[in-house]
């Protein structure tokens, strides 16, 4: 499997190959403060490792790599993830000790997505979860505890997803898929 460093994507000539058969990416401990704008163009990555920098942002371009299914962005000072995650291949996201005091509803959305490590996080009253190594499963069961609020959820996913979805983790008192959708439980 082709695994590139920091070094190796930096000194990428991306016009005289703009299509390198890259499917792992390690640019850990480098004091970097955003990713840098090659990796969009690393269409066969699979595996991300940014973990030990001190970004803080994950860019939405991020999450339309359509093989990514390993992003490990652990010990930064990212405060959110984009709602762009539920249109991505992620299998495995670990965003442990960063700065997020909520997760995006989004989430829940993405299909393939079955390991979230998240610990070390500040969370709010908002989203508590009680483990250090959460599914997917646990935060589908704390959205129908606590309930949701998605807005624009024709951009997020086709209706019948999202009948799929209230029909199978909420009880609603009140959706609308027209328009935005308000679940309370």
């Amino acid at each position: 499997m082709p695994e590139w460093d920091y070094n190796d994507l930096i000194s990428w000539d991306d016009e005289a190959n703009p299509h390198p058969n890259v499917k792992a990416l390690n640019i850990s401990n480098n004091n970097l403060t955003s990713l840098p704008e090659k990796i969009f163009k690393l269409t066969s990555l699979e595996y991300l490792y940014c973990n030990k920098n001190n970004l803080k942002v994950l860019p939405k371009q991020l999450f339309e790599l359509n093989k990514l299914v390993l992003l490990n962005c652990r010990d930064n000072m990212i405060k959110e993830i984009p709602k762009e995650i539920s249109l991505s291949s992620l299998v495995v996201l670990n965003c442990s000790n960063n700065c997020f005091v909520d997760l995006p509803n989004e989430i829940i959305f993405t299909a393939n997505l079955s390991q979230i490590y998240s610990y070390g996080n500040p969370y709010g009253n908002h989203f508590q979860l009680k483990s250090q190594n959460n599914s997917l499963e646990e935060i589908k069961r704390h959205f129908r505890i606590k309930g949701i609020k998605l807005s624009n959820a024709k951009e997020l996913m086709a209706k019948e997803k999202i009948k799929a979805f209230i029909s199978q983790y909420v009880i609603p008192k009140y959706y609308d898929v027209t328009e935005n959708i308000y679940l309370y439980i």
